[in-house]
């Protein structure tokens, strides 16, 4: 018997996480009327062992066997094995609510002529950001004008293929969703929406540094408060706040050739850090400026009335990368600003998910607030670590997407044991001196360095090296 759908949940690298998503397709009231199909995009990590227990003639499951780096690879591997009279995709950190493959059906049955049908999606926002996107509620003509991600979709077998397929990312400058729909628009096929919230997504690109460090939390959370009896109040509350604040229906396919091709790729991927360079080895000091990539929704861009500094927000708890590997303590030493002195007495850190509360010193006044140097010991595994700012409920002032908190400015990384961690017999006389007037001589320069004023702590912690 021919599948109603075939389901594709294009991965990389998501092991047990996958795990709410897929339970999310399982779920499907459809009865029996579908198939999943679980491709990998080159995976190689667990994913196959998490997806094996759930295999069967419905699930099956491909690998591709070299990572393409984008949803179209494994979407294109997809459509050429599956068996079903509609395709339907699944992101694999997004949530379906367990109707949403059923009004899919109801909808193309409705009218045989229809092209794509979407179901209503709410795009929720990292934990502590107090707004949400919806969309995927077509009108007549909006195909033209608003996007909708592919876990809202399906469309007739056959038709993406009749578009010329998903295309690499690096040969168009649209993001590969917005190309496909923009084809769809182009070539005159038909859309239409189901009318009903049935998508909960979780999107990589609104979470900075995503691939850094995966959890399945927000999913797993989701995925609980479905079973809740008053859940579906709880979903139109989401939809009237994203009317509210203008967050409804308001992603616009919007034309990035500006940017040139594979632009858009290579920004969304740096973001999320789903390309992410080996950590670099720490043998000296090092200090991190800040710079103008973007930072989502963590870190507000760059101010020209502030140079050198970032404002957190709207996230509460932004994260930065620390692209270095250090076996031995370094001392990590970060800038911090914000208007009200209090505020920032509380700031606390978490290193890889330990918490740690930093030895602060106040160092000067300007007119944005407060400066203050939060430092503390760490070690550095070989994976790049990620620092997230603990901020109190007071740091954050303003609204939606303009809330701002403290803000962040120059980091400074230094080794406390290059040398003395090291045996030292054997060495010609005279080496270990000539070493650690050249290591005097670096930190006098950044002592003296107009980006960067050494904390109390730095120079305890220097004091106590010359010791050893």
């Amino acid at each position: 018997m021919t599948p109603a759908f075939s389901v594709i949940i294009s991965t990389w690298n998501r092991g047990a996480y996958l795990l709410p998503t897929l339970t999310s397709a399982l779920q499907q009231d459809l009865a029996d009327e579908f198939e999943i199909l679980v491709v990998g995009d080159g995976c190689s990590d667990d994913t196959e062992a998490v997806v094996a227990p759930f295999l069967s003639d419905r699930v099956r499951w491909l690998n591709l066997p070299t990572r393409g780096g984008s949803q179209s690879f494994p979407n294109n591997a997809g459509l050429a094995a599956a068996r079903g009279r509609h395709i339907a995709y699944l992101g694999h950190d997004d949530i379906w609510a367990p109707y949403h493959l059923r009004t899919l059906y109801e909808r193309f049955a409705a009218d045989p002529a229809l092209d794509f049908v979407t179901g209503g999606c709410i795009c929720h926002m990292p934990p502590g950001i107090d707004f949400c996107a919806v969309m995927g509620f077509e009108t007549d003509g909006a195909s033209l004008t608003h996007f909708a991600p592919p876990s809202c979709f399906a469309h007739k077998a056959g038709t993406v293929e009749r578009l010329g397929g998903w295309r690499a990312p690096t040969e168009i400058a649209d993001p590969v969703d917005h190309d496909l729909l923009k084809r769809a628009a182009a070539a005159g096929m038909r859309f239409a929406s189901t009318g009903r919230v049935s998508v909960h997504k979780f999107a990589a690109g609104h979470r900075y540094l995503y691939y850094s460090r995966q959890d399945a939390s927000e999913q797993q959370v989701l995925l609980e408060r479905m079973q809740q009896p008053d859940f579906e109040r709880r979903v139109d509350a989401w939809v009237a706040t994203s009317r509210q604040d203008g967050d409804f229906m308001s992603h616009l396919l919007v034309d990035f050739a500006a940017r040139g091709k594979g632009a858009e790729f290579v920004r969304s991927g740096k973001a999320k850090a789903s390309r992410q360079a080996p950590p670099r080895n720490l043998t000296a000091a090092v200090v991190v400026e800040q710079t103008y990539e973007d930072r989502i929704f963590d870190w507000q861009p760059l101010s020209p009335d502030l140079p050198g500094w970032r404002w957190s927000g709207p996230n509460p708890r932004p994260r930065t990368l620390l692209p270095f590997t250090a076996a031995e303590p370094c001392l990590v030493t970060i800038r911090l600003l914000h208007p009200d002195r209090d505020v920032l007495g509380e700031v606390r850190f978490s290193l890889n998910g330990a918490a740690i509360e930093p030895v602060l010193v106040f160092t000067d006044s300007i007119e944005a607030g407060h400066i203050a140097e939060a430092s503390f010991l760490a070690t550095l595994p070989p994976r790049a670590s990620l620092l997230e700012l603990l901020q109190p409920p007071a740091a954050l002032s303003g609204s939606g997407r303009r809330q701002r908190g403290v803000a962040m400015g120059t980091l400074l990384i230094e080794p406390l044991l290059p040398l003395a961690a090291r045996p030292v017999a054997g060495l010609p006389e005279g080496t270990l001196n000539a070493a650690l007037a050249v290591r005097d001589q670096e930190i006098a320069a950044l002592r003296t360095s107009t980006s960067w004023r050494l904390t109390a702590p730095l120079r305890w912690a220097v004091d106590l090296l010359r010791r050893r």
